[in-house]
């Protein structure tokens, strides 16, 4: 699947069926990862748009890549966007902290 069929394909089937998505990356990014596609998953991370996510799709993308963060220059830039995101969303600070931690 190539990179940006991926990513719509996560905006499209989220809203309708989280687990599918949830399912989706994890076996795409999981596979990238085994497969040492540092650069695509790092792409990804690039090009996603943040506030097209789910708060489920977002911790989903950061819990897969965990392992490989060293490996991964957008990663900390996704992060951050996504910290940013979920702040100005919720406005319980210590529930987005819980929600992130052990994640950057």
């Amino acid at each position: 699947m190539e990179r940006e069929e991926f990513i719509q394909a996560v905006y499209n089937i989220q809203h309708e069926d989280e687990e599918s998505a949830i399912d989706l990356i994890y076996d795409e990014i999981d596979n990238m990862l085994d497969k040492g596609y540092f650069y695509h998953v790092d792409r990804i991370l690039a090009m996603i748009e943040v506030h097209l996510l789910t708060d489920q799709s977002m911790l989903s993308f950061l819990t897969i890549t965990r392992s490989a963060k060293e490996e991964l220059q957008a990663r900390g830039y996704f992060f951050a966007q996504v910290k940013d995101f979920l702040h100005k969303k919720h406005s319980d600070e210590e529930y987005v902290n819980s929600l992130l931690k052990g994640l950057e």
